[in-house]
Parts: C-alpha cells; structure tokens; sequence
C-alpha cells in the first residue's frame, strides 16, 4: 500500500462541459504560493478568503437603507451612494447625507480631482461633492444634451486636471472646463469641449485614466488617449495616442478596473468572444480561461458585471460579481504570475434558505485601514457597509425587522480527477494536512468548537457523489491531530470533493493518498 502525495490537490477552479475533462472547483478559498525553495513541505497552500464583518450600525428604517451603488476613498474619508443618497462615513461609521441623486438601479462612476471634489455620474446626471463634503452640500451640474453645458455623463474620470465623462448613447466624450475655469473645478462644463471618436463606430461605454493615458472604451473597440496640452488639434488637450486601437471593447461598463500594473475588464468583440483582458503595453493579453470562458458564455448575460480589484495579504485579487447569473468570480493577479498560470477561484454566500449564491459586496474603497465594501442587499443588508475580515469567520444575515444573524462561509475543494489509465485503485487512505488546534473554545454545541471537514466522492467524472463523511480536526489547542479517512472504495476515475462550513480559520496546505492498484 504505496502513500503518494495528492498532486494537484490545491489547485484553482477549472471545470469544463465536459467534467470528465475538468471538474476542478475552489470556493472561498484563494491559492498562498509557497514563494521560499527551503521549505520542502508545501507548494501551494488553501487560504480562506475573508468574511464581511460589519463597520457601522445602519439604523431601520433609514434612508442610507438602500443597494450600495458606488465607493470611493477621497482624501482620508470614505464616500458612497446608497440608492439615491450620497453620503460620507466617518471613521468611526457616522453616516453624512451629502444629497440625493438621480437613479437608475446602474453603478455609479465616481472620480475625484486634485481639489478635493468629487465627480459623480449617476442616471446620466452628472453630480459634485464639494471638497470636505457636508451635509446636502451636493451640486447638481446643469445638464442639457444639446445645450449643455454637461452633454450629460454616463462614466467618469479625472486627469491633469480635467473632469472627463462618456456622453451618454454616443461616441463622444466631453471634459471639464470653460473659457474663465479651464482647469480644478468639476462643477464647470462647456458644450464645446468634445471630442468625437471617428475611427470606430460603436457608441462609447466607459473612460479610465491610467498611467497618464486615457483610454476611452467602447462596446466592441477602444482607442487610447494623451493630453497634447496646447498643442492638441483644435486647442482640444486630449488626442489619440499615434491612432492606438484596442482591437476588443467593454462588454461590462462595471467590470473595468486598475490593478495598479494594468487595466482589467470584462470585454467583447465583433467575433463574439467574452472574455477577461489585462493591459500589456497598450494591447490586451487575455487573463480568462477556457473554463471561465465557458461558465461566462453560459449565463444571460456579462452586461451586468460588477468588479472592484484590491490587495489582500499580499495578493492583487479582482473580484467581479454576475448578478443575473448569480455568480462570483476572483482572479488573484499575484497567485497566477507565482505559479505560471491564470488562477480563477470562486466567491459565494449562503443566503438564508442556506443556498450558496453571488456575493453581496459589489463595491469597494480602502479607507481607514481597512478594505470597505458596501452590500447590494441580498444578504438582507441593503446598504450596508462591511470591512474584509480575517479574524471574523461568519457573514451577517439581515432581516426585514432590523434583526442580525450569522451565517456560515461554505469552502469547497472539488479535486481534479485520479485516473491511472482506467485501471480500478482501491482508495485505502485519503489524509490531510491543515491548519490545527484553531477551534474556538467551548464544547457541545458551540460553533467552531469541533470542526470536522466532509468528504464526498465521485466514481463517474464528478457527475454524481457518494454521501457524505466527516472527521473532526482536533479542539483548540490540538496541534498533532491527524484528519484522515479509511476505505473510500475503488474506482478506475475517482474524484474527492472536500468541504468545510466551521467558522475557524481553515488552511490546508496539502493531502496524501495511500493507494493499491488492483488491475483493470
């Protein structure tokens, strides 16, 4: 009876049509490369992703009772939309209204400038909180679609100065700025300052500022921009940079993000790819996978795809959220240059029949020290703002009364297939190495006082699973605890799905099997 390392144990999710290809899945979960050559017991570590635990107390019922629909960071204080209402969060989770907003149930793009203001596109209106805020401090920037002097603004930007904003159902973009205030105040608009994208002719879906380039996407192609200053055509500072076209378009205006070291979107073409591109110079590299493209392809559709990118212990994660499609997808940037490949995983929460279900956080700033994100409201919180949690191990679950509860954070690893050429191998073994001794204290009932992980396997290619089984592993303060389980049987295609619910602070760094050939 031969005990072999379970290659492939800790791995991302990949899971294809045809699962007796693929059947890999990683939920709640992101992948911890092992980045030191002296310590042999690892490569790849499962490290829990976070919970949301709550920043402030929102009061029911209340007027910031409402879909988060947009965060940004500004100067040390956190701002936000919730519904129609625009409001700043103190550190201490005191809610300002700052004034209400036009709505259209969309995102809103927000974007601040040098002077503190901060630009808000919301139903095609634009807005500005004035620098420090204050309560209904909000302006309303006059808005005519032929007239002006804002065309209207359906996404937002700032650069060098200037406000810059998609006008609405057109291939056109205006910036801020007049005559007498050409430069610092994103409350001062002309009609004139237009630009109009010639070269493609697909309406204009979103712009982003990066790198001092601005790149202006539309649905199906996108161009790239600089500021010429004075020597634009025209007197008009942003031209187009050497006539730079992005030979793919933004099939999600939410889904477009910076990494910092790129741009990151969910696109489409006129050869009707979907897929998830990465800036590379100036021309996109493609960071989805056939799995992921397969799974995309699937749903209703991508258009409503809501992401935001942040860095968590290290890691540059983008998190982007389907709601028809009742999805959640994490791409960990760091992992996936570690390890070679693009790493995928997958984001869930179980909502209160106990269903796993999309994410409920769509948005996101970094404020106070903290990783702020706000709830779109199914998890019963609309409105909410949360912070990623590592110590916390439970998400919070809302009720129409006001009440709060706990909910589990479900992990699954479903493995890659065993197959030793269709030979049958009897399973005599299957031991894990994780993380002990974190149990909380308590006994009897008391969650996370005896985790125990489950075991289910598939002897069909991952179609269908024998019932479950549980070990524990170990209370607090059992660090030799061995988890394993004896006799699963004998398969010629075998397949383990492991998962965990226990709200304790679950990393596995590995498994072995002990297996016996035993002929075909």
């Amino acid at each position: 009876m031969a005990r072999t390392a379970f290659e492939g144990f800790c791995g991302p999710s990949y899971q294809l049509t045809n699962r007796y290809s693929a059947v890999e899945r990683l939920v709640n979960w992101y992948l911890l490369p092992n980045e030191t050559k002296e310590e042999k017991k690892f490569q790849v570590d499962l490290a829990p992703c976070p919970a949301n635990a709550p920043f402030c107390t929102l009061p029911v019922p209340s007027p910031f009772n409402a879909s988060n629909r947009g965060l940004i960071e500004c100067r040390g204080v956190a701002y936000g939309v919730n519904g129609t209402i625009v409001f700043s969060i103190d550190a201490n989770g005191n809610f300002t209204n700052i004034g209400t907003v036009q709505s259209d149930g969309l995102p809103v793009s927000m974007a601040a400038n040098g002077n503190g203001q901060i630009f808000i596109a919301s139903g095609g209106v634009g807005y500005v909180i004035p620098a420090g805020g204050g309560v209904q401090s909000l302006i309303t920037v006059p808005c005519d679609t032929v007239n002006g002097p804002l065309l209207g603004a359906s996404y937002a930007t700032f650069q060098d100065g200037y406000g810059i904003v998609i006008v609405p159902n057109s291939n056109k973009f205006q910036i801020s700025g007049t005559d007498v205030t050409p430069l610092g105040d994103l409350t001062q608009w002309d009609a004139a300052n237009v630009d109009v994208l010639t070269g493609q002719s697909d309406y204009l879906q979103a712009c982003i500022s990066w790198r001092e380039y601005l790149y202006i996407f539309g649905k199906r192609r996108s161009q790239v921009y600089y500021d010429a200053g004075s020597a634009g055509i025209g007197g008009f500072p942003f031209q187009s940079y050497n006539e730079t076209f992005i030979e793919t378009g933004l099939a999600a205006v939410g889904s477009l993000c910076s990494l910092g070291d790129s741009l990151i979107w969910i696109g489409e073409d006129e050869r009707g790819q979907r897929a998830c591109w990465r800036t590379a110079t100036f021309q996109p590299v493609r960071t989805s996978t056939f799995a992921i493209e397969e799974a995309w392809a699937s749903y209703p559709t991508v258009a409503d795809a809501v992401s935001f990118s942040f860095t968590w212990k290290g890691h540059l994660m983008y998190q982007t959220t389907f709601p028809q499609a009742n999805a959640t997808w994490l791409y960990d940037a760091t992992a996936s240059q570690l390890l070679g490949k693009h790493i995928w995983s997958e984001r869930q929460y179980t909502n209160s029949q106990n269903i796993q279900i999309a994410r409920p956080e769509l948005f996101h700033c970094y404020c106070y020290g903290k990783h702020l994100v706000g709830s779109c409201g199914t998890d019963g919180n609309p409105g909410a703002i949360y912070y990623y949690s590592d110590t916390t191990f439970t998400d919070p679950l809302g009720a129409s009364n006001g009440a709060q509860s706990q909910q589990p954070i479900v992990r699954d690893r479903i493995c890659p297939h065993i197959w030793e050429l269709n030979n049958r191998v009897i399973y005599e073994r299957i031991e894990f190495e994780l993380l002990r001794g974190v149990a909380t204290q308590g006994s009897g009932q008391t969650p996370g006082s005896a985790p125990s992980i489950m075991l289910r396997w598939s002897n069909d290619g991952g179609y269908s699973w024998e019932p479950e089984q549980t070990v524990p592993i170990g209370r607090v303060g059992q660090y030799g605890w061995r988890a394993f389980f004896l006799r699963t049987g004998y398969a010629h295609d075998r397949v383990f799905w492991i998962r965990v619910s226990d709200p304790v602070y679950w990393s596995i760094t590995a498994a072995s099997l002990n297996l016996r050939p035993c002929g075909s």
